[in-house]
């Protein structure tokens, strides 16, 4: 049923565009606000599975997720000279989840998404200057000299969101703010990315096989990690990390913040042109194959912020949790965001006040952070084995693969999986597989409602 309360999103990324289509769902007004001018076709490539891909089902989006993705089976580890040193097949875990590692592009994962947002409640163009609130409402002032008023502000702009200090800014005057959230992004590593346009099969067979394959390559005579995926539509997916600093360290660099862009890419590209590419000729090929405007150079930063929300303003995806993508849980941790968000929001009263959102903000926060927080720490455990160029992280990864069972490592790309949050005022999806999963609950409005459904002689969608 309607509702009648207002959410202004700040941010049309993956998490802002997820959080709007969960809301078109729930029947709750929004508008989406992106500061970019137009959508930028840039990124590399992604890999959702059995943590958030349930939730992808429930909204009817599993067969497009499908259709632009591979299922990822066999992962290789390669040293400079293309040799492997080791590798193993993720389909008896598929098997066991439930549900593949879907390889995709981030940018048709993004048109994806951006599909199912009318076009109406995405206004392109609109920088954040200010976030103002009261006791009633919250107004965010752009740069356009253009405002936007709603019930509630959530902050999905990034790692350097101008909602979060906006809002830091407000919690610093009463003292509601860890210190350590006033301290700058750490950062290690420089990551050049791109998408190919399509190849020629009959040069790169891999391109043909149905299923991902996924080649990382780590360098010892150089400070760089290169990863190369293939994606529907005889495309590859191309990233190399450059290991900046020994220890991560305050962002202090001239090239600062997280925007993809392609300004500061020709250099780091003429760098690494020469590399061995593991499907075959030189990574300088998949450079020229891939569009120019579409190579960027990005900031690989961390940091795992402990104030998420204020009493009007809430902050999901890099906003809050900025994680490092060795470990892919930085996407699928803003999708999950955006899903549990979207519960607490449906079960909000018509016309919620100030306190009843505080006490909803932190109970999402309370439900997010252990699970964000165990993911943002298998990031940065993964990030140094495979991109760390200190003598510690080489010799730890040589020990690694020299001594750890793939088995283990195996177990501990599962262990995530068993977290998978859906819409809870939607019909679940079954458990699959035979991975044990964690408990969910459905809405007590949405109860309510099909209780009441029930009563009129209605038909409802679950049993009640």
């Amino acid at each position: 049923m309607p509702r009648q309360f207002k959410v202004v999103i700040a941010g049309g990324g993956m998490a802002g565009l997820m959080l709007g289509h969960l809301l078109e769902r729930a029947g709750i007004e929004y508008e989406i606000f992106e500061r970019a001018k137009e959508v930028v076709q840039l990124g590399s490539a992604m890999a959702f599975g059995a943590n958030i891909l349930p939730a992808f089902e429930q909204l009817g989006m599993l067969e497009e997720v499908e259709r632009i993705s591979k299922v990822m089976e066999d992962i290789v580890y390669m040293d400079e000279n293309l040799n492997e040193v080791m590798s193993f097949s993720r389909t008896e875990s598929n098997e066991k989840l439930g549900y593949g590692i879907r390889a995709f592009s981030r940018v048709d994962m993004y048109d994806l998404l951006l599909s199912k947002v009318p076009a109406h409640k995405i206004h392109f163009g609109k920088k954040v200057l200010s976030v103002v609130e009261d006791d009633d409402e919250v107004t965010l002032k752009f740069a356009d000299k253009t405002t936007a008023t709603g019930d509630i502000c959530v902050g999905a702009d990034g790692g350097y969101s101008a909602v979060r200090q906006c809002m830091y800014k407000m919690l610093e005057q009463t003292g509601d703010i860890d210190p350590s959230d006033l301290e700058e992004l750490t950062f290690g590593y420089y990551n050049l990315v791109g998408t190919t346009a399509p190849m020629d099969p009959a040069k790169y067979p891999a391109l043909e096989s149905p299923d991902c394959k996924l080649l990382m390559v780590q360098r010892s005579s150089s400070k760089h990690a290169m990863h190369t995926f293939t994606v529907p539509g005889n495309r590859f997916c191309w990233n190399v990390s450059e290991h900046i600093k020994t220890e991560f360290g305050p962002n202090t660099s001239v090239f600062r913040g997280t925007e993809w862009g392609s300004e500061k890419a020709e250099q780091m590209c003429n760098e690494v042109r020469d590399f061995k590419a593991p499907f075959g000729g030189v990574l300088g090929d998949y450079i020229d194959a891939t569009p120019k405007e579409a190579i960027s150079k990005v900031m690989l930063e961390e940091k795992l912020f402990k104030t998420w929300h204020s009493k009007r303003t809430i902050l999901i995806g890099d906003s809050c949790h900025k994680m490092l993508p060795s470990a892919g849980q930085g996407a699928v941790n803003a999708m999950q965001d955006a899903v549990v968000l979207a519960n607490y929001l449906y079960d909000l009263s018509d016309k919620p006040s100030s306190k009843e959102l505080y006490a909803a903000f932190k109970d999402f926060q309370a439900e997010r952070y252990p699970h964000v927080r165990d993911a943002f720490i298998l990031s940065q455990q993964r990030s140094k084995l495979i991109s760390g160029q200190t003598f510690y992280e080489r010799w730890l990864r040589k020990l690694y693969f020299a001594l750890v069972p793939t088995s283990v490592h195996v177990k501990s790309s599962e262990k995530p999986n068993a977290y998978r949050p859906q819409a809870s005022f939607l019909p679940m999806i079954p458990d699959r597989g035979t991975f044990k999963v964690l408990p969910r609950s459905y809405s007590k409005r949405y109860l309510e409602e099909q209780k009441l459904l029930k009563q009129s002689g209605g038909a409802t969608a679950i049993p009640v």
